[in-house]
């Protein structure tokens, strides 16, 4: 995480840097342009442009050799050294400019995860997680090359497990299946966060955004007593058009987040994420792209997976 926070140092560095103050209401453009630079979005690492905007993610993903820990049924030791996980989810957002300094925004997201064998799904069952967030981005300064904002978060969630194991252990120990012995249970979570946002072009060509956030509240995945929390990541993007006359971009991306989601198995711990996006840089009204996420998590005990997955991504600018 140190390393997260010394890039952070080094762009709020370059912003004082002497530069002219522009006025981006004299003449906004539609999509997020920084210094003659079109930044592209990338899936976990909100942006700091105030702009009208709507967003739909729609992605899946799988585990690669995940070994799965072993469990008993009564005194039978059930052995799963191997399985896999898939992973579902879909986002739909909506940010609106009231003014030139000032966004409010509302985001809906449901995830599932699921073991796709028997023995996954009795080790991990099925696990289904869906949050509604508000928001409010204000921008803090904005020269010819940077770009800093403050947004304030809300969010509501709610996780559904359905443990398949500890209810079958449940009705071997008690002969009888019983109200206190659940097969589905739904646990709630509310979080509040401080995000700075930043976002520095280099030319025409490169651009960088990066983003620190406090979080109090229950991670959603965790459970317990409320806690702070800290997310921060950047993301590296490469627009082609410039120097190629080819309207495509190229963006990476590196998340570290200690408030999990459900997508991130049962992680009591942090995770980091790497993202490849491959999108259309051809016009300032619209951003399309494919993304691929790369993630290693916990699924219960010191067992380790590698998840894969991939998204399609597009937002609309007005």
């Amino acid at each position: 995480m140190r390393h997260f926070l010394l890039l952070g140092v080094f762009i709020l560095t370059s912003a004082l840097t002497p530069a002219q103050d522009v006025d981006s209401s004299l003449n906004p453009s539609p999509g997020p342009v920084l210094g003659g630079h079109l930044f592209q979005p990338l899936v976990g690492v909100p942006n700091p442009f105030i702009r009208t905007v709507s967003q739909v993610t729609v992605g899946g993903g799988t585990t690669l050799n995940l070994q799965l820990p072993i469990f008993t049924i009564a005194d039978r030791i059930v052995v799963a050294p191997q399985g896999s996980l898939a992973v579902v989810s879909m986002q739909a957002s909506h940010e609106q400019r009231i003014k030139d300094w000032l966004s409010v925004y509302a985001t809906f997201r449901i995830v599932g995860r699921l073991g796709t064998n028997v023995t996954s799904l009795l080790s991990q069952g099925v696990n289904t997680a869906s949050t509604f967030g508000l928001g409010w981005k204000v921008k803090v300064f904005e020269s010819k090359k940077f770009l800093g904002t403050l947004s304030l978060d809300l969010t509501n969630g709610s996780v559904t497990v359905v443990d398949v194991d500890s209810w079958i252990k449940g009705i071997i120990d008690s002969s009888a299946i019983r109200a206190e012995n659940p097969l589905v249970q739904t646990k709630p979570a509310l979080l509040s966060g401080l995000t700075a946002r930043t976002a520095y072009a280099f030319n025409e060509t490169f651009g960088l955004t990066y983003f620190l956030e406090a979080v109090y509240g229950e991670a959603i995945v965790r459970g317990g007593d409320p806690g702070v929390y800290f997310n921060t990541g950047f993301g590296i993007n490469t627009d082609l058009r410039p120097v190629t006359d080819v309207p495509m971009a190229i963006t990476a991306g590196l998340v570290y987040r200690q408030t999990p989601s459900i997508e991130d198995a049962e992680s009591s711990s942090s995770v980091t994420t790497g993202s490849l996006r491959v999108g259309y840089s051809g016009t300032q009204h619209f951003a399309f792209g494919l993304q691929i996420n790369g993630q290693y998590g916990d699924v219960g005990g010191e067992k380790q997976a590698f998840f894969m997955g991939g998204a399609i991504d597009m937002r609309f600018y007005y």
